[in-house]
């Protein structure tokens, strides 16, 4: 057995990787359509481009949930932070649009591989008690990632001449995540009895809800950028610092959601979040003055996105130890399954109705957050205290 010591080591260094992702991530997420649509794709092209990584996870997601924890979770950081870097890369700079789709199919598959690894690997490295508080650091070092991403990447494309180059800097930034990984002992490699469900019940309640979210958050989300920028006129610096200071407002509540789990317990905490958030889709939505949709978009990603690791640590408390991984997986392929078909959808309605067509997409955000939100207790509430399977 390691030495505790040596345990509190590799979760920093798990964590450090994870901010080095989060960077990488925000970056590519904000200059990924800016780039699709300068060298001459049309919305829709661009709606199926920001679908083509979540169709790779969603094809590949289980397979991948029950290889990884074979493979080992340490190997399988490595593996998804080059796959992730080598993806971007070719986005960026592939002379063909057939290997742009490439590019994010290698990219979507390198980060279903992060996805899938982080959360076991820090649930084996970590005493249960301790879960909450350990997967809000994660989600507020990786927001507070994408803070410095975005706050940079504003300017890199004046920097460096465009948003390919800012891509470049994505990839080069998915690679350094393999710094602090690197000479990493694979403890908590996962469990080689992997192989099937046995709580296939509690696999559909947890689920469910994510997909609906996924779907709302479909039709904006890929588009957000591109929305401000058109509705304001906003230059890159200015949509980049935006995304940055939003992200800074989730990481902030993020660091409050273990006393808040702590208070109302991990169910009650995620629904309080998420309930508070939905007024401000609003007002991002309709209120044509810059400053409050500012403020509007900061505080709802903050609610929104800060139930993130509490739902984390919950489904990780409640599943066994073999099914762990491939739960991540498959949570996050029907979460990029959601999100491709909203980005689709969202993208033939936009190149029929423009600008317009974002007052039907957020109303169709909101109502989808809205049933989302109520399906959690309805789906979970018998699970709240419940004790850990193992």
């Amino acid at each position: 057995m390691p030495e505790p010591g040596d345990l509190v080591s590799a979760v920093y260094r798990v964590l450090l990787a994870a901010f080095f992702a989060g960077m990488g991530m925000s970056l590519s997420w904000l200059f990924l359509n800016f780039h699709l649509e300068a060298i001459g794709f049309s919305r829709t092209l661009v709606g199926f481009a920001n679908a083509t990584p979540a169709l790779s996870l969603v094809v590949l997601g289980v397979p991948l949930g029950f290889w990884l924890p074979r493979w080992g979770y340490v190997r399988s950081l490595w593996g998804g932070a080059g796959l992730a870097a080598a993806g971007l890369g070719l986005v960026a700079w592939a002379p063909l649009a057939s290997l742009v789709f490439v590019g994010l199919v290698i990219y979507g598959v390198g980060n279903a591989m992060l996805m899938g690894a982080q959360a076991p690997l820090l649930t084996r490295l970590v005493p249960q008690e301790r879960r909450v508080l350990v997967f809000s650091w994660q989600g507020a070092l990786t927001t507070g990632a994408g803070f410095f991403g975005n706050l940079a990447g504003g300017w890199l494309p004046r920097w460096l001449g465009g948003p390919a180059e800012a891509l470049g800097v994505a990839a080069a930034l998915f690679a350094l995540t393999l710094l602090p990984l690197w000479g990493l002992r694979p403890e908590g490699r996962g469990d080689r009895r992997v192989g099937r469900v046995r709580h296939a019940a509690l696999w559909a309640r947890l689920l469910l809800p994510i997909l609906v979210i996924s779907l709302g958050a479909g039709l904006i989300m890929p588009f957000l950028n591109l929305y401000l920028s058109e509705k304001f006129n906003l230059a890159y610096a200015t949509v980049g610092a935006l995304f940055a200071f939003s992200s800074l407002a989730t990481m902030a509540a993020m660091l409050i959601q273990p006393r808040l789990a702590a208070r109302f317990g991990k169910l009650g905490a995620i629904v309080i979040s998420q309930a508070a958030s939905l007024p401000f889709i609003l007002v991002l939505a309709y209120v044509p003055y810059l400053p409050l949709v500012a403020l509007a978009m900061f505080v709802r990603g903050a609610l929104m996105n800060a139930a993130t690791p509490v739902y984390t640590a919950l489904a990780m408390d409640l599943l066994p130890e073999e099914e762990r991984a491939a739960f991540m997986l498959v949570e996050g392929a029907l979460w990029q399954a959601g999100w491709a078909v909203g980005s689709a959808v969202s993208g033939r309605i936009q190149e029929a109705l423009g600008l317009a067509a974002f007052d039907y997409l957020f109303a169709g955000m909101l109502l989808l957050y809205a049933l989302a939100t109520l399906l959690f207790p309805l789906l979970l509430g018998r699970e709240q205290g419940a004790r850990v399977l193992e």
